[in-house]
């Protein structure tokens, strides 16, 4: 087993794409794929909080050398998921309350201004409105979405809330926000258990333009997590 994997752990359900389209470079396709793939381990937190990230293994698991590695290292260190000491190396972050928290409000934040500017309708958005479509199925389908695919679903559907006025620092910030909750929201399906039906929801709100509903549910949503918080850490022990 990869020494940057724990025993059991996986990459995250949807989250090594989006993959390289045709045409593009296999080198380009090979860095892609390595960052994707990397990135999905770091805000799973499947590398040792706060350890150091040993190149060579990742290097071997992929059958590249150890600069394609550290490449997509440098990328996630500028997204702020991976921390790196120029002279030992890189290392995974610890979670903290205190930063989880900040995403959270920055994320309610940003999605609540949106709300409230004037932007094009999700109707007339084709790609957008396809692409809440499918995780409204999915979200309704049986069996039921696991917790992986519930962040995931969480961050798409923000995704597209954000980008409802056509701003893309705004949908920017989100994403890097649904990177650092990603692992957050995974755990807390397993003490809220209105997960899935408040992302059907917002779903349907979302696809009906009913913005006066998506934020009184969108701050709902934060606010819950929020209170969570302490909680969540203490019986998981990640405090």
């Amino acid at each position: 087993m990869p020494a940057f994997e724990r025993p059991g752990s996986r990459t995250p359900a949807g989250i090594a794409g989006p993959f390289p389209v045709v045409g593009e470079s296999s080198r380009t396709a090979t860095r892609e794929r390595i960052y994707h793939a990397v990135k999905a381990h770091a805000i799973a937190y499947e590398f040792p909080q706060g350890g150091r990230i040993a190149l060579e293994p990742i290097a071997r698991r992929f059958d590249v050398g150890v600069s394609s590695i550290r490449e997509a290292l440098d990328r996630l260190v500028a997204e702020k998921l991976v921390v790196k000491d120029q002279r030992k190396g890189y290392y995974a972050l610890r979670l903290s309350p205190e930063n989880i928290q900040g995403y959270y409000e920055l994320s309610r934040l940003l999605l609540a201004h949106e709300l409230k500017t004037d932007g094009a309708e999700l109707r007339n958005r084709p790609r957008q409105f396809e692409r809440i479509a499918v995780v409204l199925h999915r979200l309704t389908r049986i069996p039921a979405p696991g917790p992986r695919s519930l962040a995931r679903y969480t961050g798409e559907v923000f995704a597209c809330i954000a980008g409802l006025s056509g701003k893309p620092h705004v949908v920017d910030s989100i994403e890097r926000a649904n990177d650092h909750l990603y692992f957050v929201r995974t755990l807390e399906c397993e003490f809220i258990v209105t997960v899935r039906s408040e992302l059907v929801q917002l779903c349907e709100l979302l696809m009906n333009d009913n913005r006066r509903e998506m934020s009184r549910l969108i701050d709902g949503y934060h606010e819950s997590r929020i209170t969570l918080l302490p909680r969540l850490f203490d019986a998981a022990a990640l405090g």
